[in-house]
């Protein structure tokens, strides 16, 4: 069974990968993602996920726990074309979450996320950068942060000869 939830990160960190590159969101703004963000080929952005510490005294350590919020900016509110391209692998990237759901049964949180973990809930930030680094070595990638998928796309869009005013505004800078 672990190792069906290993095939299934695998498969998935490959479609979170291919998505930052076709659209060049934050981390954060992916894994807050719901299905219902993405209407007539455009995501949009309006939330992210964080990781916040949690301190019941001054004298623990503090828990952390994932937490939906604002957006890094108010500029970063916003609507991004997914391209036509990747279209067809959102088909694909529902059918790995209902095969999911369809393993963990009743164990599986039902919601709207479009890329859950493996339980249904939103993808612990610090199980994604583990996974994340695993993908990259098993593919003999050298290790980038996943932030530096969002220059690959912003150059990828200037090479191609897009205005850099229009390329800062679909990263949601000010």
């Amino acid at each position: 069974e672990i190792e069906k939830i290993k095939r299934m990160e695998e498969c998935q960190i490959k479609y979170i990968i291919l998505f930052a590159l076709a659209t060049g969101l934050r981390k954060g703004e992916i894994l807050g993602l719901k299905e219902s963000d993405i209407r007539n080929g455009m995501v949009y952005i309006n939330k992210s996920l964080s990781e916040v510490k949690i301190f019941k005294s001054p004298s623990e350590k503090g828990k952390h726990i994932n937490k939906i919020g604002s957006t890094k900016t108010k500029n970063s509110v916003r609507e991004v074309p997914i391209p036509s391209s990747f279209i067809p692998n959102l088909k694909k990237i529902k059918k790995i979450k209902r095969e999911q759901q369809l393993k963990m049964g009743a164990a599986y949180k039902k919601n709207d996320l479009l890329f859950p973990s493996a339980t249904g809930t939103h993808i612990n930030p610090k199980n994604f950068r583990r996974i994340y680094v695993r993908a990259l070595e098993k593919a003999g990638v050298e290790y980038k942060t996943f932030h530096c998928l969002r220059h690959t796309y912003a150059t990828k869009l200037l090479e191609n000869g897009a205005n850099l005013i229009a390329v800062s505004r679909l990263l949601g800078h000010a």
